[in-house]
């Protein structure tokens, strides 16, 4: 991946793919090299400072926390942001156990056809870093077997804690541009779970009317 990730780099910067001809693109064209302003060593220097800019992007996964909870986004129908917050007068330590509590409590054969493959909890930093991801592996359904070789989609729910047990949510699916409201699913389910326990967890939706309206 990353060897394509260099290559769009180059293209991106000289215009042509053919470098080793010594042609960059310009237009519907290609003119020669040493016709541009640019060094050699320019151009090394300019793909030097892109690389390092998109590596950024490269590295950046599930397990990124620093990026975790990023706004969906817009007229997303893959990713649900929303927040949750405690009782007044519950600590901090117990809010922890509450989320802890719920998630436990999430069936590993998924609930409202979704989920069906099960979820394990990825990184559990609640106590230290105030974080945590959980991956939850979706039914094996037409999509799964036509798009992913009859294997689970994985989506990420990823949560951060505020120091007085407000709790930052994003549940969101790695691939597809429509998760045909598993998300949505997945946080009402939990949020519901929240509720009982005197927590404010609202209900959401994709505040796509269309889309809500089927899913």
């Amino acid at each position: 991946t990353m060897r394509y990730v260099v290559l769009a780099l180059v293209i991106s910067l000289c215009g042509c793919v053919h470098l080793a001809s010594g042609y960059n693109h310009s237009g519907n064209r290609c003119l020669r090299a040493e016709s541009l302003s640019s060094s050699r060593r320019g151009l090394l220097r300019n793909i030097g400072a892109a690389f390092v800019g998109a590596s950024s992007v490269y590295i950046a996964s599930a397990g990124d926390e620093a990026l975790a909870l990023e706004a969906c986004r817009a007229n997303s129908r893959n990713c649900i942001r929303t927040v949750w917050k405690p009782p007044s007068g519950k600590s901090k330590s117990e809010a922890v156990k509450d989320i802890r509590d719920v998630i436990a409590s999430y069936p590993q054969g998924g609930q409202s056809g979704v989920d069906c493959s099960g979820w394990l909890m990825a990184k559990d930093d609640l106590d230290e870093k105030a974080s945590a991801r959980v991956e939850y592996k979706s039914c094996i359904g037409p999509a799964a077997v036509s798009m992913n070789l009859g294997r689970p989609f994985t989506d990420d729910l990823k949560l951060e804690m505020g120091d007085d047990g407000t709790l930052e949510v994003r549940s969101n699916s790695r691939v597809g541009g429509s998760d045909f409201g598993v998300n949505k699913k997945r946080v009402n389910y939990l949020a519901a779970a929240l509720r009982s326990k005197g927590w404010d967890a609202p209900k959401v939706s994709y505040g796509i009317a269309s889309y809500d309206s089927i899913f």
